[in-house]
């Protein structure tokens, strides 16, 4: 299947645009979790599958960024392996992993997300050129999202830089994604902060058609109204990323069920507040 298509289908079934960032941070469990086990690579496998069991029914996609996994060593990275697994088919996987390398590299990159772990998309960096994209376009069954304007503050300090002819660094990644949509169509979309809201229409414009992961919303203060009006005539799908609004908020009572029973609450407010923009999806 397409990756298109089966976004379509993901957003069709869950009736939302929601992606769901896995992020897990032992520090911050609830205290029911870490009850299960002192080991945090136990508490973060039970965590991640209490969040996949509350969440799933109201979003389409899960983001694990594997930061997070990485950091608790070769156990962590199966954890990763493991949650893949056990998130429901039908739901888009994306690997947050930022990668951008060339050559062989690159094409191993694409083998550990693509073949090995099975992910229907990935996010990359394109500061290195061209290049280090075009190894993950070889199947419409998979996607790139490459960093084009992020929502945090430091985002400044690269994409917003003027080049010679007054456009943004942001503006050439957008037009380059464009261009490799073109030819692999469906295949390359981008990431957009929700918190940049004012230079999204340039950007799509550079992209029409192009796919939209969009983080920024719950903490970052990335502003849903604001998001609507600017998707409002971008032909591409958009999913809007939300991690620790949802994965973490008052400490629940009662046992684990407790915890699913917040989480799952978190989640329902998000599709409901996200509608405005699902709703467009839906009929389609």
């Amino acid at each position: 299947m397409k990756f298109t298509e089966k976004l379509r289908q993901a957003i069709q079934t869950s009736k939302s645009v929601l992606c769901v960032g896995l992020d897990p941070i032992p520090e911050r469990f609830p205290v029911v979790i870490k009850q299960i086990s002192d080991d945090p690579v136990i508490q973060t496998e039970a965590f991640c599958k209490a969040v996949i069991d509350a969440s799933s029914p109201y979003c389409a996609a899960f983001k694990p960024n594997l930061g997070f996994f990485e950091a608790l060593g070769a156990r962590g990275i199966k954890v990763f392996e493991d949650i893949i697994h056990y998130i429901p088919d039908g739901k888009i996987i994306i690997a947050d992993a930022k990668r951008g390398d060339i050559g062989n590299t690159a094409h191993h990159y694409k083998k550990a997300f693509f073949d090995t772990w099975n992910c229907d998309a990935v996010t990359l960096s394109p500061l290195m050129g061209v290049e280090t994209l075009t190894p993950f376009l070889t199947t419409g069954e998979k996607c790139i999202y490459v960093l084009t304007l992020t929502s945090n503050p430091g985002s400044d300090d690269f994409f917003k830089i003027q080049l010679s002819d007054n456009r943004t660094l942001s503006d050439e990644i957008a037009r380059q994604c464009g261009v490799l949509n073109e030819r692999f169509p469906g295949q390359v979309g981008m990431v957009l902060g929700a918190t940049q809201t004012d230079a999204f229409s340039s950007l799509l414009s550079l992209n029409p058609e192009g796919s939209i992961l969009i983080p920024g919303v719950g903490v970052q203060g990335g502003d849903i109204e604001a998001l609507q009006k600017v998707l409002e005539s971008h032909k591409g799908l958009p999913l809007i990323n939300v991690s620790r609004g949802i994965l973490y908020g008052p400490e629940p009572d009662g046992d684990v069920s407790g915890a699913i029973e917040s989480i799952a609450s978190r989640a329902k407010e998000f599709q409901t507040a996200l509608l405005p923009i699902s709703s467009r999806y839906l009929g389609r």
